[in-house]
């Protein structure tokens, strides 16, 4: 029965790791893709939608890089800094009335705050399988 256990945790740590690879390189596929679109920013109207637009794909490609960042380190440290990544997305990218801007950012302080004071030592540090 161990080494069962110890076969699907190889082949686990084997797709994470095959999924992490195929999400960096759509990453920089899509990075391209940014780089590209920076010329209709410069040509774009005043109203600042163009930028809206570009800013949210940036937003997008943090978050990805920082959720491989989390399947190749198994640390709760790379799970509560995708989560802010994601929230201050949201209050970035999203117009947001008064009370949902005031949640989102209670939000992240707690998260923050539990980041510093709740996570022990042995959860910022990574675990090997």
């Amino acid at each position: 029965m161990k080494d069962i256990s110890k076969i699907l945790t190889k082949i686990t740590t084997i797709l994470e790791y095959v999924i992490a690879t195929f999400l960096i390189l759509c990453v920089i596929v899509q990075g391209l893709k940014l780089f590209l679109h920076f010329g209709t920013i410069l040509q774009s109207d005043v109203s600042g939608k163009a930028l809206v637009t570009m800013l949210s794909y940036a937003f997008n490609l943090v978050i990805v890089l920082e959720f491989v960042r989390m399947l190749i380190k198994h640390s709760m440290e790379n799970v509560t800094e995708v989560l802010i990544f994601t929230m201050a997305r949201y209050i970035i990218i999203e117009h947001l009335n008064n009370f949902s801007l005031l949640l989102s950012i209670i939000g992240i302080i707690a998260l923050l705050a539990s980041r510093k004071y709740l996570l022990v030592k042995e959860d910022w540090q990574q675990k090997n399988p």
